[in-house]
């Protein structure tokens, strides 16, 4: 009876526990590249004089930079793996702002332009 309840205490204790993914590769810094509207409208990093950046910190924290300066410095709120991808959250002034992480790239729907698909690439 004694071996019984340590055998069920262990396995709900192994039943709650959840496998993280290594999150070690979404650290590092990331330069804006290009963002499109669907069809209709894109620009590039090679169209405006302004630069967008995004630096991921190993203490869960993701700034934004427009040319050098820090325009959001959050911490993450949520990391989901959804597929091959990866989804990050941060939470500014309750506004959401979401990442998703596939091959060494950032996309973004609201930086550095609203309703755009703005794409990052990881520079180191």
């Amino acid at each position: 009876m004694k071996y019984s309840l340590y055998i069920l205490i262990l396995i709900g204790f192994f039943s709650c526990n959840k496998v993280k993914p290594d999150y070690k590769q979404l650290i590092g810094d990331y330069q804006w590249v290009f963002s499109s509207l669907c069809m209709h409208s894109s620009v590039s990093d090679q169209q405006t004089e302004d630069k967008y950046g995004v630096k991921i910190l190993k203490n869960g924290r993701l700034i934004y930079f427009h040319n050098d300066e820090k325009i959001i410095n959050e911490k993450i709120k949520d990391i989901k793996v959804e597929g091959e991808n990866i989804k990050i959250t941060i939470i500014k002034k309750n506004v959401s702002y979401q990442f998703i992480f596939s091959d060494n790239k950032l996309y973004s729907g609201n930086y550095p332009f609203g309703n755009y698909e703005n794409q990052f690439n990881k520079i180191k």
